[in-house]
């Protein structure tokens, strides 16, 4: 009887060392995905933790973010109190001592950090303050899915467009939270014969390109190569927190035609503005500008900016307001005091109360 106790106790010993030290540890953890779109360092931490001592303990938490068999951060906790039994460890009650990255791959901003979509693993230590001692771990897979790609709005894919100098327009990744700076940089190329759109981004010398865009529509610039006429052109759409490329862009293809008509400025002849603007643009003669709107909200006070080619907000150095006329959104404004540019075209945006954005192109001209 003796000897089968013995055998027990011995089968027992190896199966406890077999399993590794979490079995029979007095402190075990269990690591947890965090949320799809972590957006703070700290919030990649999510763990059960059990203490199964008499007391409570000092311990702090190295985590490291893999992917296959590479680091790409680690993050050091300061101290944590333990209490006895269960304890629920997470960003909201642990401070960060350090925190480092290993790859171009992830952006960070402080705390801030975006990663990008794709499989991961979390691996968690729970070291003891006093000693040092590496108690325990755990490790879990994690999959994040930080933003959809931004997407392109104008010129529409594969469209003809009347203007040599097209507003480019795209949407932003989402969701964007603030934490982290988002620029753009814009790619047009010239699709050679036989080329796909794609091959062309790839193989193709950029017609242009310009990097650190802080908006999310541009002016082809007037002091770019020239577009011509009936050539096929891609363009794409690179987003970066910091340095880092975070997501991209379709590829979408439009062409050039001959402009073959103007909107002529009378108080007979109104632009419209629309929330996505077409390739056209309205003259604007004696340097007022009638313009009105097809939406059903009729709208009581806006916000007014007039952009040229480099972005920059013309209105912000003259003194001029819009006028209501009488009738449905109907609206005069007198752009004679920005001595604006003739036979340039800049972008004029309406902002009203409910944030919506409409947008119309400009010629001046003046007699």
């Amino acid at each position: 009887m003796n000897c089968l106790r013995c055998l027990r106790l011995i089968c027992l010993i190896i199966f406890s060392l077999a399993m590794g030290p979490n079995v029979f540890s007095q402190i075990s953890i269990v690591v947890k995905p965090p949320l799809a779109s972590v957006t703070a360092a700290h919030d990649l931490f999510s763990a059960d933790l059990f203490n199964n001592n008499t007391e409570e303990r000092d311990l702090y938490f190295e985590l490291t973010l893999s992917k296959g068999n590479a680091m790409l951060l680690k993050e050091i906790t300061l101290p944590f109190r333990v209490k006895k039994g269960y304890n629920y460890v997470a960003g909201a009650n642990i401070q960060l001592r350090n925190f480092e990255s290993f790859s171009n791959a992830i952006a960070s901003s402080g705390n801030a950090i975006l990663i990008p979509s794709g499989e991961y693993t979390i691996c968690i230590n729970v070291l003891d303050v006093a000693t040092g001692e590496n108690i325990t771990e755990g490790c879990t897979e994690y999959e994040s899915s930080q933003l959809s790609p931004p997407f392109l709005i104008t010129p529409a894919n594969e469209s003809v467009i009347q203007t040599y100098n097209p507003i480019l327009t795209w949407g932003p990744p989402s969701p964007l939270t603030g934490s982290i700076a988002i620029t753009y940089k814009l790619v047009l190329v010239k699709i050679n014969t036989g080329q796909s759109a794609a091959e062309a981004i790839v193989r193709n010398y950029p017609l242009f390109e310009l990097s650190g865009i802080q908006t999310t529509s541009l002016f082809y610039p007037f002091t770019s190569p020239k577009l011509e006429i009936n050539q096929p052109y891609a363009w794409k759409i690179y987003a970066y927190a910091g340095t880092t490329e975070i997501t991209q862009t379709e590829i979408w293809t439009f062409q050039l035609n001959p402009v073959t008509s103007e909107m002529d400025s009378s108080i007979n002849s109104y632009a419209i503005l629309k929330k996505i603007p077409d390739g056209s643009y309205y003259q604007c003669k004696n340097g007022k500008v009638w313009f009105k709107f097809t939406e059903d909200y009729t709208p009581s006070s806006f916000k007014i900016h007039i952009y040229d080619s480099k972005g920059n907000d013309v209105l912000t150095s003259c003194n001029t307001l819009y006028k209501k006329l009488k009738g449905d959104n109907l609206f005069i404004l007198d752009l004679n005091p920005c001595a604006l540019k003739e036979n340039q075209i800049y972008l004029l945006e309406a902002i009203n109360e409910k944030n919506e954005v409409f947008k119309l192109s400009l010629k001046m001209k003046y007699d």
